[in-house]
């Protein structure tokens, strides 16, 4: 049995290292041939099960959740870095055009450079924060509800700031920077962008 077992395992082995070398190898007759195809089929098939199976054994890591939900977080701030800075530069130029040449100069120009601050938000925030494909108008109406209630908002406390306070109309703009943002932050994350959110979750 012995001598049987072993004259069994020697072609099984030369078959292996034959298929290696993209050598045939001989079967136990010697009449037979094991072709590299066959041996590369099989190991494919191995290859694949084995792929099949990792995403079983391998257990979900809350860490890596929370890496992604700081990453985007961080996305969020330097993307809302640079729309602010659009948003106040427009708000800015407009001011410095419009204050010898209309009353309350300012307030226009606050609700014009928020129109474009807006549609510029929504841009970067849909290509390089969320990463969402398609729903293009119902996110955009949705970043115009919480942009919209922002806005409001910002625009209650900017003649308070200018008018009651007497503070500087580039100040209170700036003042106001910190407040906008966190608002808008919260409404993003929860409305804006909520669905695509869950969906990749749930994926």
């Amino acid at each position: 049995m012995a001598a049987r077992d072993g004259a069994v395992a020697e072609p099984l082995w030369s078959a292996a290292l034959c298929a290696a070398f993209h050598e045939p190898a001989p079967s136990q007759s010697g009449a037979e041939r094991r072709t590299p195809k066959a041996a590369g089929a099989a190991t494919g098939a191995l290859m694949q099960a084995a792929t099949d199976a990792a995403p079983e054994t391998q257990p979900d890591c809350p860490a890596g959740g929370r890496v992604r939900r700081v990453s985007q977080f961080l996305r969020y701030l330097v993307t809302g870095g640079v729309n602010t800075a659009f948003g106040y530069g427009v708000y800015a130029g407009l001011t410095w055009l419009l204050t010898d040449r209309l009353r309350g100069a300012y307030m226009v120009a606050a609700v014009a450079s928020n129109i474009l601050a807006i549609t510029f938000s929504y841009a970067t925030y849909k290509v390089f924060v969320f990463k969402t494909r398609g729903h293009y108008l119902r996110e955009y109406l949705r970043t115009y509800l919480v942009y919209g209630g922002v806005t409001l908002l910002g625009l209650a406390l900017l003649p308070l700031l200018v008018e009651v306070l007497g503070v500087n109309a580039y100040l209170a703009a700036l003042l106001l920077i910190p407040v906008t943002v966190l608002c808008s932050f919260l409404g993003h994350k929860h409305f804006s962008f909520r669905s695509a959110a869950v969906s990749r979750l749930a994926s």
